[in-house]
């Protein structure tokens, strides 16, 4: 093998941004560049660029930049997929609770109305989606407006007290 001179260890190395700063100034082998966001591509010496380039998150060669772009596309696909899984999964279980909500509201003449009532709000909840900020509160605790826009137009009256009572029940 040929040995190296010290001029081709010398020769800059482009080194690309990946993070997610709008600017980024090189705080870790201090040589003063900045990189202006997302994919922008700057030329450092080989020592900087070894140290850089241990943070895989946040640098990497400017050759590998495409590769990155790629694998970031890809992530958000998959991202958005599993996103409108989820979403027609919570449409499923709000659509069986509106159908729970409508044969109650189709029978006469129920033996007891507050079973029912629960049963309605138990699948309700079970329909939200336990990482919705709209659905739960900071607490963990159901929203009443998610839970009625869970069971549907023909949501039947109920407070908090009624939802906490069968939220309790739930986790109970």
């Amino acid at each position: 093998m040929a040995e190296r001179t010290f001029d081709e260890f010398a020769k800059p190395v482009a080194i690309a941004y990946i993070g997610n700063k709008e600017f980024k100034k090189d705080t870790i082998a201090r040589t003063g560049v900045v990189w202006s966001g997302f994919g922008d591509i700057q030329y450092v010496d080989g020592r900087a660029a070894g140290q850089l380039l241990r943070f895989k998150d946040v640098f990497v060669k400017g050759e590998q930049l495409d590769e990155v772009k790629k694998k970031l596309k890809k992530s958000a696909f998959e991202e958005a997929e599993k996103a409108e899984r989820e979403a027609l999964e919570a449409a499923e279980r709000a659509a069986a609770a509106k159908a729970d909500a409508q044969k109650l509201l189709d029978e006469e003449g129920s033996d007891d109305a507050n079973d029912d009532l629960k049963n309605i709000i138990t699948n309700a909840i079970l329909s939200l989606n336990s990482d919705n900020e709209e659905h739960f509160t900071e607490n963990g605790k159901p929203k009443i407006a998610a839970v009625r826009a869970a069971i549907g137009e023909d949501c039947p009256e109920f407070g908090a007290k009624e939802l906490n009572a069968v939220f309790e029940s739930l986790n109970g």
